[in-house]
């Protein structure tokens, strides 16, 4: 299984000059591959689609990428750098802990919604990647838990929460976002899904809200 370093990869193992010229080149060639991923789908796509598409030999190919996994794993890491910043765009333009809440999930699921949509992700296409899906899950799991624990801290210290320990919620949080993801892609339900989570978060922060004497 590769890791998410690019320490790994053969640009991480040149020269300076080389170095760069590599990295450029694996860039060019992930560009390329998102837009093939995007025309045939996940499960469509081959090794032999993205050489051609990227003007190189297969050989070259397996140069910066083992098979199309590694090349998966690199198209989603770079897709949720950018996912994360749009996360955080809406977080901080939300007025107070509750509402950041919010924001967080609504743009977690809607800009998720629009990369399932842009690369085809399929109950068969995440079947062929399960493997690399599942390590990847667990990647991103841990950080949205984390990412959940520090808005319910805020408002743990501003008052908006009445909870002690965020922890415990920050999972169950995260395990229910991510339950109803898996029912978006494993059902074709995305309009089902989000419903349910806007309930979900109602539902959640109804709880975490002070009780009024």
């Amino acid at each position: 299984m590769s890791s998410f370093s690019s320490e790994d990869t053969p640009a991480g193992r040149q020269p300076p000059l080389k170095q760069a010229r590599a990295k450029r080149r694996r860039a060019q060639i992930l560009e390329v591959a998102r837009k093939v991923i995007a025309r045939y789908g996940l499960a469509k796509t081959t090794m032999d689609d993205i050489a051609r598409q990227a003007g190189v030999g297969k050989t070259s190919l397996y140069y910066y990428f083992g098979n199309k996994e590694e090349i998966f794993q690199a198209v989603v890491m770079e897709e949720s750098e950018l996912l994360g910043k749009k996360i955080q765009q809406a977080v901080d333009a939300a007025t107070d802990p509750p509402a950041k809440l919010k924001a967080f999930v609504k743009a977690r699921y809607t800009h998720l919604r629009k990369l399932r949509t842009l690369y085809r992700i399929t109950q068969e296409s995440v079947k062929e990647l399960l493997p690399v899906a599942q390590s990847m899950r667990n990647h991103f799991f841990e950080r949205e838990i984390e990412q959940i624990r520090g808005l319910l801290n805020e408002g743990i210290q501003t008052g908006s929460f009445a909870i002690v320990d965020s922890g415990p919620m920050a999972l169950v949080m995260a395990a229910g976002i991510w339950g109803l993801d898996s029912l978006a892609v494993l059902r074709g339900l995305e309009d089902e899904a989000l419903d349910a989570i806007d309930d979900m978060v109602g539902l959640i922060l109804r709880g975490l809200m002070p009780r009024k004497e």
